[in-house]
């Protein structure tokens, strides 16, 4: 029996960068007057055939350096952005936080949010209800549940968005940095949380900084350099491998 839940094959995503507009035209003429050249539109390749399947129930997760394409990996998956070449198929129903707070709303209370949100992960209204206080407990939101989010803190967002996600239970789990969430305490707390559901039944991809939590919670870890797939393997080896590569003289 075939246990992939993701499958990416051949995956090319491009972007492409319109050219800027002068504000004016002053300013369009006063350019070619100096001769400075007048930017043209061109093409961003964020991934480069990248193909990979992640096994039911697997945790995998993603390093790299900034632009190295994690993020837009991880919008393909969550069906955010459509490929420009290649074939993804996902099976389950898939929670993401690529960006913490992308799901609040300014102008809703964080009672409301937690009820928007919620449905936008899948979960009916009694489903949430019946979560609720577990919601604002593990966020520490207890005293903040009239408040707008506009009236909290970046880290009190994000503890937010973050507790509604982990109560949604999905089957598969997107994550991009949200180990960076919250304080010391919060942090340990998401972490303890996120290895009880890693020991269920959801499938993890994650996109992380953090070498060491990537080693002690993954199956494996993919290493993308530029849009390609630099190497895909067992935790250690290839965390030490990337890392060799940015400490070689």
């Amino acid at each position: 029996m075939n246990d992939t839940i993701i499958s990416l094959n051949g995956i090319t995503k491009e972007f492409r960068i319109p050219r800027r507009k002068e504000a004016t035209v002053l300013s369009h003429m006063t350019s070619r007057i100096v001769g400075r050249e007048i930017q043209r539109p061109h093409t961003v390749t964020a991934l480069h055939d990248v193909s990979l399947n992640v096994q039911a129930r697997e945790v995998v997760g993603i390093v790299g350096d900034n632009a190295a394409g994690k993020s837009t990996l991880l919008r393909v998956i969550a069906g955010i952005v459509h490929p420009t070449s290649g074939h993804v198929t996902v099976r389950g129903n898939v929670t993401s936080l690529i960006s913490m707070s992308v799901s609040l709303r300014k102008t809703l209370t964080v009672k409301d949010n937690i009820f928007l949100a919620a449905s936008c992960f899948g979960m009916t209204r009694a489903q949430t209800v019946r979560c609720f206080q577990d919601i604002l407990e593990f966020g520490g939101l207890t005293d903040y549940v009239d408040m707008f989010p506009y009236q909290l803190s970046d880290g009190m967002n994000q503890r937010l968005a973050f507790s509604i996600a982990i109560h949604a239970n999905p089957d598969i789990l997107l994550l991009d940095e949200v180990f960076s969430a919250g304080d010391i305490g919060f942090t340990k707390k998401a972490s303890a949380r996120m290895e009880e559901i890693i020991r269920g039944k959801c499938t993890v991809v994650v996109v992380s900084h953090n070498m060491e939590r990537l080693r002690n919670l993954c199956d494996r870890v993919v290493w993308l350099e530029h849009g390609h797939v630099r190497e895909i393997g067992e935790p250690n080896a290839t965390i030490n491998h990337y890392i060799n590569a940015h400490t070689a003289p």
